[in-house]
């Protein structure tokens, strides 16, 4: 993956908060693929529901779990790969 690289969230997926500590549900209607993200996956999807790059959002991420970068970036750079392998975030 290139620094440089935006992603965003897919437009297609319908959203579906759950209670209150218990995340959100994605659903694909094309793949009908279902994805229930917790709270830091939500977090993260938060971010790039506006186009990003994992360098943004990991900046994004330490303030919020206010947590050194270079911890969270390699959680952050696998969650984007697998949500991109998922058709949950997409290349810009």
């Amino acid at each position: 993956m290139d620094s440089s690289e935006k992603y965003i969230l897919n437009s297609e997926l319908q959203e579906m908060q759950l209670g209150e500590g218990e995340g959100t549900v994605l659903y694909d209607p094309e793949t009908e693929n279902t994805h229930v993200l917790d709270d830091v996956a939500q977090d993260i999807i938060e971010i790039f529901k506006n186009p990003s790059t994992i360098d943004e959002a990991v900046k994004k991420l330490s303030v919020i779990y206010d947590e050194k970068e270079e911890v969270i970036s390699k959680d952050v750079q696998e969650f984007v790969s697998n949500a991109v392998n998922n058709n949950i975030l997409v290349l810009i």
